[in-house]
């Protein structure tokens, strides 16, 4: 779907703020549950939550939810700005498993370098080795967040 003005972003379903909230994909329109935040401490987070993989699983096809953040390897996600969220814990990517599908449950798949794993990520991106500098605000997300980049338009 390369070429396609048709952006997708990572969505909580409704804008919730609730544990066990579905992350899901939908048309990119700056809606607060849109508005993911990449912080210092390797995590992501919106309305106050963070990305979280289901009861820790590190099982191919684990969904990802929103939940209150612990810090715990299952809340933790490394990226390059573009290319695969991965989480280190389980040495999965986030995974989009119907390839650009509105309403999709994003879950967590081995490594493959397809592109329902590719996910860019404005700049500027921070990471534990790209940490912010004194009094730097993290790097926001979205709009357009965590967009597959299979659905960029081609320049």
């Amino acid at each position: 779907m390369a070429g396609t003005a048709r952006l997708l972003c990572r969505l909580t379903r409704g804008d919730s703020t609730a544990n066990d909230t579905p992350i899901t994909l939908a048309t990119c329109d700056g809606s607060p549950g849109q508005d993911w935040t990449v912080t210092t401490s390797g995590t992501l987070q919106v309305n106050g939550k963070c990305l979280d993989i289901y009861r820790d699983e590190k099982t191919n096809h684990a969904p990802v939810e929103l939940w209150t953040c612990t810090g715990g390897a299952n809340q933790q996600w490394q990226a390059t700005g573009a290319g695969p969220l991965v989480n280190p814990g389980s040495r999965k990517c986030l995974d989009d498993p119907k390839l650009t599908t509105s309403s999709t449950q994003l879950e967590i798949y081995t490594c493959d370098g397809s592109a329902n794993q590719q996910w860019k990520i404005p700049r500027p991106y921070r990471s534990a080795a790209r940490p912010a500098a004194s009094g730097e605000a993290p790097a926001r997300v979205c709009p357009p967040a965590l967009t597959p980049r299979s659905n960029l338009p081609t320049t």
